[in-house]
């Protein structure tokens, strides 16, 4: 396994951010258009380059607590009775994230209006109160948008709709920000246009900005908790994985990077999932030939998602190959044991064991013995490699109860801040 390469920090943002709204067409990029929008009034307003950065990273995951894609769409639309919540989860995710703490209090009170600021805060400059605010009104902009409508047969109309909640909603300052910049057809074509991720990677706020390999870590904690939690039937699986990735490597003899790189990918190897709805996610019993198909492309994203992130590409292999198979019968690329490293290997493994052991709506967890009957059934059709298989049951009680107490600490996290929240 190689060294990882210095990790973009726009390139990263931008491409989870982007996965965020993977699930339903309508929402796609939602949230960088909120950042988009964000990005130019502070640009205009001259806010300083640290607060606009921060203020850009919270736009870009003020979304991150809406865990299903109906909350999403009721979101968009103006349906939703609750907004608290989704602003309470995303506020306990960030905050848990050392490299995103700063942003945590922005997310949490991105839905509060300028008549509910302002019985609290005396000025709109308190940094979190005026990055909220911008957030607000350009969550509420983007909302606004139909996207089956040219945009600039719309824009008038939305600028005179922000402009009547002027004290109300936003504050004046913001509002004026707003109505400054939205002059402009640019404003509005270049929001709309496909080529705005390119845009904010390359001219955006965090345009230079890298992160060292110890931010990917918690980093890729945060997303294996936002894809498990959407469903309580997943909410360990993914910290199963990393743990029995991280586990087995060790057993195996590799250095420490190369233990954090399996567990890393372990944490993000089903962010693809992100992009499969949530009533197949969610069904209780046997998935169809329609909706497994739907499912297998999860792993199709999660490797594009992160393969497309300057210095993941070697994460990108390690968690977009679990499901590919020695014999090349694996998807989504069919690749075969010549073009699967070893990493890929533990990973599948790490997968396949996480898997069996874990109680599902239509079964109930394996034993040792079941378990070994699954995975040496796999070695002898050569879809798995031996080796890994035989490291699994020789120290088959360490990984097992190594995993067991990883995915007790993420059962506990959920248990204690999440799932009181869920209806």
């Amino acid at each position: 396994m190689h060294k990882t390469k210095k990790i973009h920090s726009g390139s990263l943002t931008l491409s989870l951010s982007y996965a965020l709204d993977l699930a339903e067409p309508y929402l796609v990029k939602h949230q960088q258009r909120v950042a988009y929008i964000v990005w130019r009034m502070g640009e205009y307003g001259k806010i300083r380059s640290k607060q606009l950065r921060d203020i850009f990273l919270a736009a870009l995951f003020h979304d991150i607590g809406a865990f299903s894609i109906k909350e999403k769409k009721a979101l968009k639309t103006f349906e939703l009775d609750d907004a608290e919540t989704h602003c309470i989860r995303g506020y306990q995710l960030l905050s848990n994230n050392f490299w995103l703490t700063k942003v945590a209090g922005i997310v949490r009170h991105h839905h509060r209006s300028w008549s509910e600021w302002k019985k609290k805060a005396d000025t709109i400059n308190q940094d979190i109160v005026l990055g909220s605010q911008l957030i607000n009104l350009a969550d509420y902009v983007e909302r606004l948008i139909d996207r089956n409508i040219f945009i600039l047969h719309q824009s008038e109309h939305i600028r005179k709709e922000i402009a009547s909640l002027v004290s109300k909603q936003f504050h004046k300052y913001v509002v004026d920000l707003f109505l400054d910049v939205s002059e402009r057809e640019e404003f509005w074509l270049t929001m709309n246009s496909p080529w705005l991720t390119d845009l904010l990677l390359k001219e955006g706020p965090l345009k230079n900005e890298e992160i060292k390999f110890s931010v990917l870590l918690p980093v890729s904690e945060l997303f294996r908790n936002v894809i498990d939690f959407r469903s309580r039937f997943t909410a360990t699986h993914s910290s199963g994985v990393a743990a029995a990735g991280k586990k087995l490597a060790e057993v195996m003899g590799f250095t420490k990077r190369e233990r954090e790189l399996l567990e890393i990918a372990g944490n993000f190897h089903d962010l693809g999932k992100l992009a499969i709805p949530d009533y197949i996610l969610e069904k209780p019993n046997d998935l169809t030939e329609k909706e497994m198909l739907i499912m297998r492309s999860h792993v199709f994203y999660t490797f594009s998602i992160l393969s497309s992130v300057e210095g993941l590409e070697r994460v990108a292999e390690l968690a977009g190959y679990h499901h590919e198979r020695l014999d090349g019968s694996g998807y989504p690329f069919h690749l075969t044991e010549d073009s699967i490293c070893i990493g890929s290997r533990i990973l599948m493994v790490a997968d396949l064991f996480t898997a069996l052991i874990e109680v599902r709506p239509y079964r109930s967890g394996m034993d040792k013995r079941e378990v070994k009957a699954v995975l040496m059934d796999m070695v002898r059709n050569r879809q798995i490699d031996e080796n890994v298989v035989k490291t699994l049951f020789n120290e088959y009680d360490e990984i097992y109860n190594y995993v067991l107490k990883k995915q007790e600490e993420t059962q506990k996290e959920y248990k204690e801040r999440f799932s009181p929240l869920e209806k």
